[in-house]
Parts: structure tokens; C-alpha cells; sequence
């Protein structure tokens, strides 16, 4: 495993965290992740991009000065202006092995989001794993748009439904123009389900192609215009909560602060934000580990378990 952020051999070793026990396979994870952000955050200084953490990564730099001890992912956020920018410049500034995944850079992926991943590593979804897609999985960090809001009501909460409506509509065809990866248990199910994927599929695409169901779905995460809205929310998440909703006076400035070894931008008003997303999140109980919901392997390339394994 070869990366481009300088990380201490101390920083591998097994230990426990606030109680939970973290391996040193699940260390090599972050590093990864963490040599991910640390070429985001080169990118985004370089070119004047504005961003900061988010989710859990907001809650793990204030509270653990790191990861949740029992989470595995990272979460970055940004204006939307800011969020086009940077899908702009990222085929020029994101080389091997770093790969900037949106649906334009990578058909069939369809996260809703963007994705930075380490092309030379594997992080590969459990609900995923028997379907074998040819789109980039290696290790990643997720990195979302906050779109404006509409003052009124009405207007907000048509945007919300047909959000959620085309999320499921291109997620329900992206399977089933894909299903020919899945491998049945059987040779006589292969063949069936061989047959049914090249009969079904081309009206599929026809009727109902989820990537112009996706393009339809980014246009509306991005409907509101007014720049000047009081509040944002990531809205590329198809499920809508009032919780996720941000006052634009929350993002005024950046405060940084330690998340392992690097120093991450929180928004200046993270209590705010983390009071209305988790409320007590001073006090926490032990969580049962989110591990087990992605395949990790830091030392192959996710192309081995789809083509050769």
C-alpha cells in the first residue's frame, strides 16, 4: 500500500479507542482515506474551492479528534457552486491512483454524489458484492453538494418528493440493465437470467434509461437558484429530514481542527449543526461497528475480485 501522505508506522498499530477495539487492518483503511482527503484538501486550497466536514466526520474531529472509533467512512460537504467547480477540474487534477467518480467520469456508478477513490485499493459494498460492477471501487471518501432551499414550503417539499421519485426510478432500472453480472447459483438460472438480461434490457434502455432519469435528478437537487437562501441542505441523499437542513450563517467560516494527523475545516457553526442532527452527542454508548457493511482490501485493486477472482 503506497501512499502520498507521510503516516507514522505507530499509527498501524491495533488499540482501543473509547473502548472499541480498532484493528490494524481497519487502520490501513483510514490511512487510506486519509491520504484521500489530504489530496482533496491540496486540490480544493489550490484552486480557492471552499469545503468542510461532515456527518460523523464532524462529530469524530470534535469529539474523538479522529474517526469514530467504530466508523470507517469520511464525509466532506460543499456549496453547490463549489461542488461544480470541482467536478470541472478534477480530471486534471485527480491522476492515478486517485479517481474523481461522478456519473459523468464513471457510467453506472449513480451514487448521487461524488466519490474520491483510491483506484489501487477495494471497497466494495456487501449489498453490492455478487453484481461484479465495472465501475471504480476502490476505498473512497464521499463528497456532497449543498443546495439551495426554497423559502416557501410548498415549493420545498415538491422538490423534496420528485428528488426522492427519481432516486428510485434510475436505482430501479440501473439494476435491471446491470443484473448480468450477477452470478446464480446454477447453470440452468445463468442461462434464464442470460436470456431475460438481453430480451429486457434494450427496452429497458429504451423507455427508461436511468442515466437520463439521473440527469433529470441532478437539475432538480440544483432547482433553486437564490443564492442568497438562509438555508441549504444535502438533498442528494433522496431522503429529505428537516435535521440536515444548514443555516447559511453556519458556513461564514472554516474552524480547523485535529482529525488524526491532519487538520480538517468544520463549519464555524458545527455545535449548531451537531445539536440538530444528533442532539445529546456529548454522551455516547458504543455502536455497533458499520465494518461489516463494505468489503475492504487495502493491499489489491477491486478490478482483482471483478475480473480475475
Amino acid at each position: 500500500m503506497k501512499l502520498r501522505l507521510d503516516i507514522s508506522e505507530d499509527f498501524y498499530r491495533e488499540e482501543e479507542r473509547d473502548g472499541f477495539f480498532i484493528s490494524s487492518t481497519m487502520k490501513r483503511v483510514w490511512a487510506v482515506e486519509l491520504d484521500l482527503l489530504a489530496k482533496l484538501m491540496d486540490v480544493c486550497a489550490k484552486n480557492n474551492i471552499l469545503f468542510w466536514a461532515d456527518a460523523g466526520t464532524i462529530l469524530g474531529a470534535v469529539r474523538h479528534k479522529g474517526f469514530i472509533p467504530w466508523d470507517d467512512d469520511i464525509d466532506i460537504i460543499m456549496l453547490r457552486k463549489d461542488y461544480d467547480k470541482l467536478c470541472k477540474i478534477a480530471s486534471k487534477e485527480f491522476t492515478h491512483p486517485y479517481f474523481f467518480q461522478t456519473e459523468k467520469t464513471d457510467r453506472g456508478s449513480l451514487r448521487g454524489h461524488a466519490q474520491l477513490r483510491n483506484t489501487e485499493t477495494t471497497a466494495i459494498l456487501e449489498v453490492e458484492k455478487n453484481y461484479k460492477y465495472k465501475f471504480n471501487q476502490g476505498i473512497f471518501i464521499d463528497i456532497f453538494p449543498l443546495d439551495n432551499l426554497f423559502k416557501n414550503e410548498i415549493d420545498l417539499d415538491k422538490q423534496c418528493k420528485e428528488i426522492s421519485l427519481l432516486r428510485k426510478k434510475y436505482i430501479r432500472y440501473s439494476h435491471w440493465t446491470k443484473e448480468r453480472y450477477v452470478t446464480p447459483n446454477s447453470l440452468i438460472k445463468k442461462i434464464l437470467k442470460g436470456l431475460a438480461f438481453y430480451l429486457i434490457n434494450p427496452f429497458v434502455k429504451a423507455f427508461f434509461d436511468p442515466h437520463k432519469i439521473y440527469k433529470k435528478y441532478e437539475e432538480e437537487l440544483s432547482k433553486c437558484k437564490d443564492e442568497s437562501s438562509e438555508k441549504v441542505a444535502k438533498l442528494a441523499l433522496g431522503n429529505f429530514e428537516k435535521r440536515r437542513i444548514w443555516k447559511r450563517e453556519n458556513l461564514k467560516e472554516a474552524i480547523y481542527m485535529p482529525f488524526e494527523m491532519l487538520k480538517i475545516p468544520l463549519p464555524c457553526g458545527y455545535i449548531n449543526i451537531l445539536n440538530t442532527f444528533y442532539g445529546d452527542w456529548q454522551n455516547y454508548k458504543i455502536a455497533t461497528s458499520t465494518h461489516g457493511k463494505v468489503f475492504f482490501d487495502t493491499e489489491r485493486t477491486y478490478k482483482y475480485y471483478i475480473y480475475e477472482k
